[in-house]
């Protein structure tokens, strides 16, 4: 169940920073955010409805740029150039990977940070051995920080991804809309699981280092 705090999921409306405040404490007063202590659940169905009517809005305002930019930038039209023998491929178009290398980009950052929460782990087993006390809710806030994290670079990767496959198969506001609601289901489900796993791997880290401290008390 991922939780975010009010900058986050003003990030995730696809709200510009500087209006991200107002925008998100207008909405909790008017009953249409409705926080879990300090943060905001996107499971609570007010939550989920909000997010998918401020997605639509996002994109339709995205929409007008995005179509002025493509008039701008309309090329004119274009003269084929033979290719010779001696040059093979010289005029082949290259592929874009603009998508790819978004995706890319996203899977190394979380790559890097999950390196970061193993290293830190590893740290909390050595102090654990030399007798040290296990600061458990540091712990526990460090993966729940860290699920934030990637989901949320991993949103913005995946829904620029989105946007430029919706806009090269002519796909409707509606169609792009639900599909980004899919994947940041699909996406917050993966991050529950592997938010899951890391607190049962922390609590046996706990009961192993509690089995050992009585021991050692009884001795």
């Amino acid at each position: 169940m991922p939780f975010y705090t009010r900058s986050q999921f003003a990030d995730l409306c696809g709200i510009e920073k500087k209006n991200a405040r107002a925008y998100i404490s207008t909405n909790i007063k008017r009953g249409r955010i409705v926080l879990s202590g300090e943060l905001i659940d996107d499971e609570l169905e007010v939550n989920k409805d909000f997010l998918a009517r401020a997605l639509v809005n996002a994109e339709k305002r995205e929409q007008p740029q995005q179509e002025e930019s493509t008039n701008e930038s309309a090329p004119g039209p274009k003269v084929s150039k033979p290719i010779y023998p001696d040059q093979p491929g010289k005029n082949l178009q290259k592929p874009n990977t603009t998508g790819n290398m978004s995706i890319e980009k996203a899977l190394k950052q979380q790559e890097f940070e999950k390196k970061q929460v193993e290293t830190r782990i590893l740290n909390i087993k050595e102090q654990k051995l030399i007798g040290e006390v296990i600061p458990t809710d540091l712990v526990k806030m460090l993966f729940t920080q860290h699920s934030q994290s990637i989901t949320t670079e991993f949103n913005n990767s995946i829904s620029d991804l989105v946007t430029l496959f919706a806009k090269r198969n002519g796909m409707n506001t509606n169609e792009l809309a639900e599909m980004r609601g899919q994947i940041v289901v699909i996406i917050n489900t993966a991050v529950d699981k592997a938010v899951n796993l890391s607190k049962k791997n922390i609590n046996n880290i706990i009961n192993e280092f509690a089995v050992k401290r009585d021991v050692g008390e009884r001795e």
